[in-house]
This record gives C-alpha cells, sequence and structure tokens, in this order.
C-alpha cells in the first residue's frame, strides 16, 4: 500500500474587484480560475516522483480595449518533481520497516483468527 499511486486534483478560483475612482481605469474585475491535477508515488528508497499539470484561466472583465487587447488567456505548465530525504533515512528503510511491520502484523493476525 505504500508504494501505490495517488491520484490528486484541485480547483480554485478568486475573484479580485476594484474600486473604479475614474473612468479611466483599466479594469474593474479579475476573475482567475486555477485547475491541478497529478499523480505522485513513493519508492521503497523514499523517493517521491510527483508529476503535475497546473493550468490557469484569467478572465478581465469590464475592461477597456484600449489598455487590454486580449481579456481573457489559458496558461498551463507541467511539473515533475523529485524529493528525496537523505538525513532523515538511509535509503528508505523507515518506509521499508514499517511495510514489513505491516506484513508481519497481517501473517499474525491471520494466524491468531484461524478457522
Amino acid at each position: 500500500m505504500a508504494y501505490q499511486p495517488s491520484v490528486f486534483a484541485t480547483i480554485q478560483a478568486s475573484f479580485d474587484k476594484k474600486e473604479l475612482f475614474s473612468r479611466l481605469a483599466a479594469w474593474f474585475r479579475t476573475d482567475y480560475t486555477l485547475y491541478q491535477a497529478g499523480v505522485s508515488k513513493l519508492t521503497e528508497w523514499e523517493l517521491l516522483q510527483s508529476f503535475t499539470t497546473l493550468a490557469t484561466k484569467t478572465n478581465i472583465k469590464d475592461t477597456n480595449p484600449m489598455y487590454v487587447p486580449e481579456p481573457s488567456w489559458y496558461e498551463a505548465a507541467p511539473t515533475l518533481e523529485l524529493s528525496q530525504p537523505l538525513l532523515r533515512t538511509s535509503l528508505g528503510s523507515d518506509l521499508k520497516n514499517s511495510v514489513e511491520l505491516q506484513r508481519v502484523q497481517g501473517q499474525l493476525s491471520a494466524l491468531t483468527e484461524g478457522p
């Protein structure tokens, strides 16, 4: 179970509304939507591998085309992350020990339950 990959996803939205003090203001409201999805996996050496795709949509409402000619756009970027704790463990010994403990506890519970 410790080595199985995990999948995650996030959607966030935020709205930034500005007060208009002048009719010459460049925009009135900006909407941001963030989409994030990825998969991560922990190896037996406690190397955490994570691949994430992040996409954002920006929409500027009530804009003056003279200041912002393109009021809506998307941006996307993939990210590959590798994380290895060097000082905490000696190449995954903590994780290997906990997996072995779970295996032994499973065997013991199977023996004690019996037919």
